[in-house]
């Protein structure tokens, strides 16, 4: 049910051994209170479908242990802080639909545990860190509609437990690399409306698990 108005300061006088915080879709707004990052026992936050709005705090590497972050359909704006990079136990984070904007940070590949990672529907621009394509656990990763740019490097290839890529609606040039005929587990490809160009790779046919392959509104022959 709808809480309505801000999250008050006074979150800090919660329990510190606070596990679980579930607030999706109860008409929240305002800032997210620095106070979040005292709940170093933390393990699962879900603050989606409110009107949170503002940046995200630096304190939020205050939580160690947390495993699900869902910050899912707000209006947080702003560069992603490489202090977000601390959250190394990590296994699902959400961002979609906000407005967050700039480079991601390098440092995104330390969150070595994430398994699902959505960056979708955002304001998000340059290339995707080079550290990204190391995350060995990672299953889905959906980046559609930001402005991605740049080429998709071959480095694709080690994401070897995706089941579920969703590139879509970037600026994505050149080629298809050849190597992401590796992603032997992958069901879902969507390199839809970017600017790639050249041949379909071969290798693509031997991806036996793959049952949806989306790559119109591009420049392939």
């Amino acid at each position: 049910n709808p809480i309505k108005g801000i999250l008050p300061h006074t979150i800090a006088n919660f329990s510190n051994s606070l596990q679980k915080f579930l607030v999706r879709n109860c008409e929240l707004e305002g800032s997210i209170p620095p106070e979040i990052g005292n709940f170093s026992r933390m393990i699962s936050l879900d603050l989606s479908s409110n009107f949170f709005k503002g940046q995200l705090p630096l304190t939020f590497q205050g939580l160690p242990n947390l495993q699900g972050l869902e910050l899912q359909n707000n209006t947080i704006s702003g560069a992603i802080s490489p202090n977000f990079c601390n959250l190394r136990s990590l296994t699902l984070l959400d961002l979609s639909q906000n407005k967050f904007s700039g480079q991601l940070p390098e440092c995104l590949g330390n969150m070595s545990s994430l398994g699902k990672l959505n960056l979708s529907s955002n304001g998000l621009n340059a290339t995707i860190p080079a550290s990204l394509w190391y995350l060995k656990y990672l299953m889905s990763l959906d980046a559609h509609s930001n402005a991605f740019g740049g080429f998709i490097p071959q480095e694709i290839g080690n994401l070897l437990a995706a089941t579920d890529i969703d590139l879509s609606r970037n600026k994505f040039s050149g080629n298809i690399p050849a190597l992401v005929g590796s992603l032997k587990n992958l069901i879902s490809f969507t390199l839809a409306d970017n600017e790639l160009q050249g041949s379909i790779p071969e290798i693509v046919r031997k991806m036996v698990n793959l049952e949806s392959l989306d790559l119109s509104q591009n420049n392939l022959t």
